[in-house]
C-alpha cells in the first residue's frame, strides 16, 4: 500500500487571496511564479493543487491493458480524486476551478486522418 503525491496546475476564475489546506487531504494555493507571464486582462488565474491518494483504492483496468495496468489505474484514480476535490471546493466557495484554460473567440479546424473527400457530408439540397 503506497501513498502517491500529486501536484497539479489548475485555473480559477478569481485570484485566490491565500492558501487553503484541509487536514492532510489537500491544499490549494495561488501559483505565483516570477517566470509566469502577467497581464491585466487575465480571466483565469493559475493555482496549485496538492493532494495524495493510496494504492488500496486503485481502480480496475480491462484485460486488454494488462501491460500498463498499474499506470492506468493509478492515473485514473488520481484524475478522479482531483475532480472530486475541484467539484467540492467549487461548490462550497465563490471560486470556480477548472483543469485547463478556456480561450474565448478561437476558431479551431480539425482535419481527421480518415477524411474521405469524395463523400458529401453536408449538401444543402433539403428545403427548409
Amino acid at each position: 500500500m503506497a501513498i502517491h503525491f500529486r501536484k497539479a496546475l489548475l485555473f480559477c476564475t478569481n485570484p485566490l487571496p491565500g492558501c487553503f489546506r484541509y487536514a492532510d487531504y489537500f491544499q490549494i494555493y495561488p501559483w505565483d511564479s516570477p517566470a509566469a507571464p502577467k497581464s491585466d486582462k487575465e480571466k483565469l488565474f493559475p493555482v496549485a493543487l496538492e493532494y495524495f491518494f493510496v494504492d488500496s483504492a486503485m481502480l480496475p483496468v480491462p484485460k486488454d491493458f494488462e501491460e500498463i495496468k498499474s499506470y492506468l489505474s493509478r492515473e485514473a484514480h488520481s484524475n478522479n480524486k482531483q475532480k472530486q476535490i475541484l467539484h467540492l471546493i467549487s461548490s462550497i466557495t465563490n471560486y470556480r476551478f477548472c483543469t485547463h484554460a478556456v480561450w474565448d473567440n478561437i476558431l479551431v479546424i480539425l482535419q481527421y486522418p480518415f477524411h474521405n473527400p469524395t463523400k458529401t457530408y453536408n449538401n444543402n439540397t433539403n428545403p427548409r
